[in-house]
C-alpha cells in the first residue's frame, strides 16, 4: 500500500524531471525488474517438489543434491549481477576518462565521490563472495572470462559488419 502511494505522487514529479521518453525507459526497466523476481525459471517450485518427494522416500542424499543445485544456480546468478553492476558503475568512471568533453544527457550528481559509492559496495560484496566460497568463485570467473574471450573474437566480426554497413 504505501508502495502505490508513494509512487502515485513521485511518478508526476519524475515525469516531469526526466521528460516522457526517459520516463518511459525508466517506467519499462522498473517494470523489467519487478517481473525478474518473478521469473526464477521454476527453481523453487521444483525445489520444493523434489526435496519434499526425496526426503518422504526417505532419500536426504537427493534432497541435498537438489538443495545443493539450486544454491549453486542461484549463486552463479548473483556472481554474474555484481560483476555486472561493477562492470556498470566503472564504465561511468572510464566513460568519463575517454571522453572528458562528451555531452551527457543526464548529470552524475557528486561525481567522483557518489558514483564511487555503489562501485566500492560492489568491490566488497565480490570479494566477500569470493572469501566465502573460493571454489565456486573460481567457477564464475572462468565462466566470465570464456564469455569475454568469446566477445573478443567475435568483435573483429562486428567491426566488418559495420563497415560493410551491416550494423543496425
Amino acid at each position: 500500500m504505501f508502495s502505490a502511494i508513494v509512487s502515485f505522487f513521485l511518478g508526476p514529479y519524475i515525469l516531469g524531471k526526466l521528460g516522457a521518453t526517459s520516463y518511459g525507459i525508466w517506467a519499462l526497466i522498473g517494470s523489467l525488474v519487478g517481473y525478474f523476481g518473478l521469473l526464477d525459471l521454476g527453481v523453487r517450485s521444483a525445489v520444493t517438489k523434489f526435496v519434499a518427494s526425496y526426503h518422504s522416500a526417505g532419500n536426504h542424499d537427493g534432497a541435498s543434491d537438489v538443495k545443493s543445485a539450486a544454491l549453486l544456480a542461484f549463486t552463479m546468478a548473483g556472481f554474474l549481477a555484481i560483476v555486472i553492476d561493477g562492470s556498470v558503475y566503472a564504465s561511468l568512471f572510464r566513460l568519463r576518462h575517454i571522453e572528458p568533453d562528451l555531452t551527457r544527457p543526464f548529470a552524475a550528481y557528486g561525481y567522483p565521490l557518489l558514483p564511487a559509492l555503489p562501485l566500492a559496495l560492489t568491490v566488497g560484496l565480490f570479494v566477500g563472495l569470493v572469501i566465502d566460497d573460493w571454489k565456486l568463485s573460481l567457477y564464475a570467473t572462468a565462466m566470465i572470462a570464456l564469455s569475454f574471450l568469446l566477445y573478443a573474437v567475435t568483435a573483429r566480426g562486428r567491426t566488418r559488419g559495420a563497415e560493410d554497413g551491416l550494423e543496425r
